[in-house]
């Protein structure tokens, strides 16, 4: 869909008035109402199967991240309305007595699902790209968009892995610097 609106775009360049600029805009206009719709059912779809997967394993709370435009791409945003997606979930799952959580999703691809190790180095992208996740302290290995979603589900309302990052921080650097006292004395 993307490559026929660039295609049709490219050729109201050349157009600058008249009844072929016209029909073109027509073709582009049906185009974006073509792609307005798959959204629309695409995104239907998905947060029915959702909620029906939220309700037959009986689960009072559906956790989504609390998405922001901040750490998306353009791109990301032009081709995907997770608003309107995280809308859909939320009226289905009120519907049916599902409350829907928003949380922070700050530090979730870096934490490590089964021990709770939060580091950067746990998303190691130039061994196998982006999707792979590996915990540097217990060397988990899994999907890195499983692991960050295992993570969300667990997350409190209102909970940030910020301030546990950040005790995770102190507490390596009191070691290290005991380590270091030690050393010294020792010498």
């Amino acid at each position: 869909m993307q490559e026929r609106r660039r295609e049709l775009q490219k050729a109201l360049i050349l157009t600058k008035g008249g009844k072929g600029r016209n029909k073109k805009l027509q073709a582009l206009n049906r185009l974006k109402e073509k792609e307005t719709n798959f959204v629309k059912t695409y995104n239907h779809t998905l947060s029915k199967r959702v909620v029906d997967f939220a309700k037959q394993n009986k689960v009072e709370e559906i956790h989504l991240e609390k998405l922001t435009s901040e750490g998306l791409g353009n791109t990301i945003l032009r081709n995907w309305s997770f608003y309107q997606l995280q809308q859909d979930i939320e009226y289905k799952a009120k519907r049916i007595g599902i409350k829907v959580v928003y949380v922070d999703p700050q530090y979730t691809s870096q934490m490590c699902s089964k021990c709770g190790h939060i580091a950067k180095e746990n998303r190691p992208k130039e061994i196998k790209g982006q999707e792979y996740f590996k915990c540097i302290k217990c060397k988990n290995e899994m999907n890195a968009d499983h692991n960050a979603s295992i993570n969300i589900a667990r997350l409190k309302e209102g909970e940030s892995l910020k301030t546990k990052y950040e005790e995770q921080k102190r507490l390596e650097e009191e070691f290290f610097k005991s380590k270091l006292i030690e050393s010294i004395d020792t010498i």
